[in-house]
């Protein structure tokens, strides 16, 4: 940098003044009594590369069963016909005083009419994002259905147009969005965009930053716990990279939530569910963090035993009730121990338990995938038989982040 003779401000090799009070303000914030830095831990939570493809265990559709490409390393959302969101099955997580991250790489197809929208929320009316709407653009806050906050790109802090304080002329279409936010029930959201530089590497760029517009009546977006999400309306859109973490330690509290003694006569050779869980429809919306936590299988004949997801269960009694002695207050689960047969569904965990042998039970955490339970599936234990005919006794135990 160079000082300027008359003015005196510090100029960089771009041309631009550089404010060094500012960022002497900010280092000195960044250092203890001690001139020792300040740091923080990273924590990720949600990472999906569109390298596997699309997959039901990690992301869903809106409407269920649309068909997700995967072209040239980006995920392809067509919303030609009709409006299409995919989602992300597994939720960020916000805990006070930790700062929220999501972030995803979205492109739009040409030409770009239509409406889509994009960023971290789901289908129920709680989102924050990026807007485009007819070739215009906007950021965004909608909390319980309700979009308080919406700002036209040349309303923005910086519109990336060469007028701004970053000095950056960019097309956003295809800039990877990055959304930090720190909630406490009532604080904003950052837009910020990654541009890519040749000359002096990537930048990142705040273009905008939401008002607290719905203090004065609550909290400013209703659900901080929320999925990855992009959506078309008219056109088509392409997925790159999509994630979510939280700078600060995370570490959630967990209490375990496991069925009765569930006792099925009669197995044969075909799985026949033994038990399922799922979340209660009332707080389905919420996403509530349930880790598939154990098994425990005892039966008169060998078997084998497994855990599927959203399989579709079937016989006279396929509804759900209140799992016993458990206080409805201090769960966000159900369970269902009638069915009789099931369809579908994806198997995740299996193995074998020896008849008459004992409890045959994978421990806390010990061989179980670290899987949610999607907030719109469920999980089911089965068993079948080798041979003949078995009584199977099971229990299902799960963990719920409280």
């Amino acid at each position: 940098m160079t000082r300027h003779a008359r003015t005196g401000w510090e100029i960089n090799s771009r041309g631009q003044v550089v404010n060094t009070t500012d960022i002497l303000e900010r280092v000195n914030a960044s250092l203890n009594t001690f001139d020792q830095l300040k740091t923080v831990e990273y924590t990720p939570i949600i990472e999906r590369s569109p390298r596997p493809g699309f997959s039901v265990l990690r992301d869903r559709t809106v409407p269920a069963g649309e068909t997700i490409d995967l072209v040239n390393g980006e995920l392809v959302v067509d919303g030609s016909l009709q409006k299409v969101g995919l989602y992300t099955r597994k939720r960020g997580r916000y805990l006070s005083g930790l700062i929220g991250l999501p972030g995803l790489r979205v492109r739009l197809g040409t030409p770009n009419t239509g409406h889509y929208e994009y960023g971290y929320g789901d289908e129920f009316g709680n989102r924050f994002g990026l807007e485009w709407d007819e070739g215009e653009l906007y950021t965004f806050v909608e909390s319980a259905g309700d979009r308080y906050y919406r700002k036209h790109r040349s309303e923005w802090l910086d519109p990336l147009d060469g007028t701004g304080p970053s000095g950056v002329d960019a097309d956003l279409n295809g800039l990877t969005l990055r959304l930090p936010f720190g909630w406490y029930g009532g604080l904003s959201v950052e837009y910020t965009v990654a541009v890519p530089d040749r000359a002096s590497g990537d930048r990142l760029v705040t273009i905008d930053r939401s008002n607290a517009g719905k203090l004065a009546e609550g909290v400013t977006i209703e659900e901080p716990d929320l999925p990855i999400f992009a959506e078309a309306d008219g056109g088509i859109i392409y997925i790159g990279g999509r994630q979510y973490g939280v700078y600060g330690r995370y570490r959630p509290e967990f209490r375990t939530t496991a069925t009765r003694n569930v006792q099925k006569t009669d197995v044969g050779t075909e799985f026949e569910p033994i038990v399922s869980l799922r979340v209660k429809d009332e707080i389905a919306f919420r996403g509530v963090p349930v880790i598939i936590g154990g098994a425990g299988v005892l039966s008169t004949e060998n078997i084998e035993w497994a855990l599927f997801v959203d399989a579709e269960l079937t016989g006279e009694n396929v509804d759900f009730e209140a799992i016993p002695d458990v206080p409805q207050s201090e769960t966000a689960l159900e369970q269902n121990t009638t069915a009789t047969g099931f369809t579908g569904g994806y198997r995740v965990y299996s193995d074998n338990a020896a008849g008459g042998q004992g409890n045959q039970s994978g421990e806390e955490n010990a061989d179980f995938p670290d899987f949610n339970i999607p907030s719109d599936g469920k999980i089911t234990l089965a068993a079948r038989a080798f041979s003949g005919t078995a009584t199977v006794n099971g229990v299902l135990r799960v963990l719920e982040e409280s």
